[in-house]
């Protein structure tokens, strides 16, 4: 069986942005010698951001600690997909040890007791001990895991999403539809609530997360 988190953190750079201002300014139609400011355009990017990954998960990178009960072989982290797995930490009593990530594939190279190996799409950890798979040293929040969560790569679809949620964004604040003068866009729901065009959704398909955020 799988545990979920018991406890998180998550910090990301405030400038940081899914697309770039000039892709921004393009989903909205505006030149860059128009009137609009940068650092009015960063508030719909930064607005976008969370809309963007309430429907597919974490796309900006971000580094998280949690802690997670042991006794059991794997634990399911609170955000996924994973860039990175920066530290595992499994403490029993007294003693504390940081394990090592290990390639089960290569044979008995690099494998000793105190392993772990993580599936980076599905942010599952499995304790490992010579390669097999073996519970985590039981306890009560004695498993610390700190990765980084997010994409290495933004996926086209996923920016081609960002610029018409900007556009929409863009165009409700005008009080006016997006498409000026044009028929009013349909709208659907993200999981958090969100209203963003259905073509944002139908976009992001194949990027829709798989886990809930913690």
């Amino acid at each position: 069986p799988l545990m979920g988190s018991d406890l998180g953190d998550a910090t990301a750079s405030p400038t940081q942005f899914i697309i770039s201002l000039d892709d921004a300014r393009a989903g909205i139609g505006m030149s860059a010698s128009s009137n609009l400011k940068d650092s009015d355009l960063r508030v719909f990017l930064g607005a976008a951001t969370p809309i963007m990954e309430d429907i597919v998960g974490p796309i900006m990178s971000r580094t998280v600690t949690e802690s997670f009960d042991g006794g059991w072989p794997q634990i399911a982290l609170s955000w996924s997909p994973l860039v990175s797995v920066t530290t595992v930490i499994e403490s029993y009593g007294t003693f504390e040890r940081t394990l090592t990530a290990q390639d089960i594939f290569t044979g008995t190279t690099g494998l000793d007791a105190y392993g772990y190996t993580v599936n980076l799409v599905s942010a599952i950890i499995t304790r490992r001990a010579s390669g097999v798979a073996m519970p985590f040293a039981p306890g009560s929040h004695n498993i610390q895991v700190t990765y980084v969560t997010g994409r290495a790569t933004v996926p086209p679809n996923v920016m081609l999403a960002t610029r018409i949620l900007i556009r929409y964004l863009w165009g409700q604040s005008q009080l006016r539809s997006p498409l000026v003068n044009g028929p009013v866009e349909p709208v659907a729901f993200t999981p958090g609530g969100f209203a963003v065009p259905n073509m944002v959704i139908q976009l992001c398909a194949d990027s829709t997360r798989t886990q809930s955020l913690a």
